[in-house]
């Protein structure tokens, strides 16, 4: 008798882990699906606009209510995420994948600098536990660097100039030396990265001082 109860006892408690496993992979899942839709909805307007202006095919009165109806999900956007972090946390990319860690990251990428600054060290703390990817951090540390007036650490940050529409850098510090900067997390050369923006770019050299 005593034998049967344990062999109960085991069993419930087996049960009892595997509901708890299957209920935690449904939450995943639906986070999972919940961020890969908001990913949808951050770079709705963002890759339109970005495609056009390289081409100049777009001015400022279209741009307008592009970046209106962009603004608007951004705000829904990290208004959700908030929420999301508030119950499961950051999402780690081992349980919600890549693709959807990346989108939680998008979506602070894209948000004001009060939500960039709170987000930043939970994706710090990501990136240190291997669940998230270390240009993503980069780049959000260039975006409020910049926003901050500061120079950038990675090159990330393309500014155009009001008069000539012409693509370029925001200033970068010790520029020289950013592309190793940038190998360091996982980041192609800055030459590369300025040609998606359909402009040139020429390392910065360092000149020798003579006595």
């Amino acid at each position: 008798m005593v034998l049967a109860r344990t062999v109960v006892v085991v069993v419930l408690a087996v049960l009892g882990v595997c509901r708890n496993a299957w209920s935690a992979d449904q939450a995943d899942g639906a986070l999972r699906a919940e961020l890969e839709a908001m990913f949808v909805t951050d770079q709705a307007q963002r890759a339109e606009i970005q495609a056009r202006s390289i081409k100049k095919d777009i001015d400022a009165q279209e741009l307008g209510p592009l970046w209106e109806k962009q603004r608007a999900s951004d705000e829904a956007n990290i208004k959700r995420l908030v929420e999301l972090v508030d119950i499961y946390g950051w999402p780690q990319q081992s349980k919600v994948g890549g693709k959807a860690a990346a989108a939680a990251w998008a979506v602070v990428q894209h948000a004001d600098l009060v939500q960039q600054k709170r987000f930043l060290p939970l994706i710090r703390e990501a990136v240190a536990k291997g669940e998230a990817q270390a240009s993503n951090q980069a780049l959000l540390e260039d975006r409020i660097l910049v926003r901050e007036g500061k120079p950038q650490i990675y090159g990330s940050q393309i500014s155009v100039d009001r008069l000539t529409h012409k693509y370029g850098f925001h200033p970068i510090e010790d520029e020289p030396n950013v592309d190793k900067r940038r190998a360091e997390v996982g980041l192609g050369p800055l030459s590369e990265y300025a040609k998606r923006f359909g402009f040139e770019y020429a390392p910065a050299v360092v000149t020798q001082q003579h006595p």
